[in-house]
């Protein structure tokens, strides 16, 4: 159980990583346009 606890917790930071690379990244976009 603690092993799929471990797995969730990461797979939940890489979403939220992605995520906000993500907004930064239509952020910029915006800003150029």
């Amino acid at each position: 159980m603690e092993t799929f606890l471990w797995i969730m917790g990461i797979l939940t930071g890489l979403a939220a990583l992605v995520f906000l690379g993500l907004q930064f990244w239509f952020h910029l976009i915006d800003k150029n346009e």
